[in-house]
Order: C-alpha cells, then sequence, then structure tokens
C-alpha cells in the first residue's frame, strides 16, 4: 500500500436526502485527488474542539487513550486511513512502544482525532484517492457561504462556559 500524506478540510455540515450529516475531506496535497467520509456528531465536536486547541479540565476520550499509550510507554507515529469495504472506511493508528510496532484497527474519525491531537500528518492508501470524487475546498479556497448555526457555535465555544452549565467529566 502506498500511502499519501492528506490535508484535512472539515468537519463541515452537509445536506442529504436522509437529513443533515457531517464530513471530513481528505484530499490530496494540491487538491488534485480527494474524498469524503461521513463521521458522526461526537466525533465531529471532538474534531472541531482539538482543531481549536480547546482543552478540558478532564481528560476526554482521545485524551485519555493517548495518556494511557504515553504512560505505557508508548507514542502515536502516524495515522493511515487504509481502505473501504462497501460504504465503511478504515484505518490504522501506528503505535511504537520500546522498538516494537502496532498497527491498531480504527474508525478514520478517531484516527483522526487522535493525530490531530498529536499534531501528526493524516496519510491515506493512494488507492482510496480518486479524481472522480469531491474534492472538499479548503476555507480560503471556498467561495462565501453562510454560516450555519452549528457552525457558528462552534466559532464561539468557550470551554469554561460549557463546564458551568455541564459540569466537568
Amino acid at each position: 500500500m502506498k500511502e499519501v500524506k492528506a490535508e484535512l478540510v472539515g468537519p463541515l455540515p452537509v445536506s442529504t436526502n436522509k437529513g443533515p450529516s457531517i464530513v471530513v475531506g481528505l484530499n490530496e496535497p494540491g487538491h488534485k485527488r480527494g474524498f469524503l467520509i461521513y463521521i458522526g456528531e461526537p466525533e465531529a465536536n471532538s474534531m472541531a474542539m482539538a482543531q481549536k486547541d480547546i482543552k478540558l479540565p478532564r481528560p476526554a476520550t482521545y485524551e485519555l487513550l493517548l495518556d494511557i499509550i504515553k504512560k505505557m510507554g508508548g507514542s502515536v507515529n502516524k495515522v493511515v486511513i487504509k481502505e473501504i469495504t462497501g460504504n465503511t472506511y478504515y484505518a490504522l493508528i501506528h503505535i511504537n512502544r520500546e522498538g516494537e510496532k502496532f498497527e491498531i484497527d480504527a474508525r478514520p474519525s478517531d484516527a483522526i482525532n487522535i493525530a490531530l491531537r498529536e499534531n501528526l500528518p493524516i496519510f491515506v492508501n493512494e488507492e482510496l484517492l480518486s479524481e472522480d470524487q469531491f474534492i472538499v475546498p479548503a476555507p480560503e479556497e471556498a467561495s462565501e457561504v453562510p454560516k450555519s448555526d452549528r457552525e457558528k457555535w462552534f466559532e464561539t465555544i468557550d470551554p469554561n462556559e460549557l463546564i458551568k452549565k455541564h459540569g466537568p467529566s
């Protein structure tokens, strides 16, 4: 499998015939080829928080997982979106521990969340890239589109307000 470093675009809300959804785009640098992955709202919220470098007072799931890996002497060195079967994408989280290498099966949204928190590149299997698929333009390349209430909320999120309303977890 030949791996290509990908650029992440999103998460972005989209409308489908089944209602609103959320996608992330993974594009080859230069935006010649790419693909979309539908993700869940909790995973999208977590990505948005990582992209804005919002830290909660207590570790959330991805921070907890990374803390466990580090305390056990390991480190994550990359994530790879490796294949699609039917309509489901599969990813690997690559971990090194004392010279031993591990490949952990993961959902792409979880692998991306790990990569964002560790400032790691996201790689994709080159076979997944297609010129026929929709390429998601980076925000600076996109035309001015009115923002949804959700997008506006992401821009104004204040973790301290969330903690006041919902308490630390």
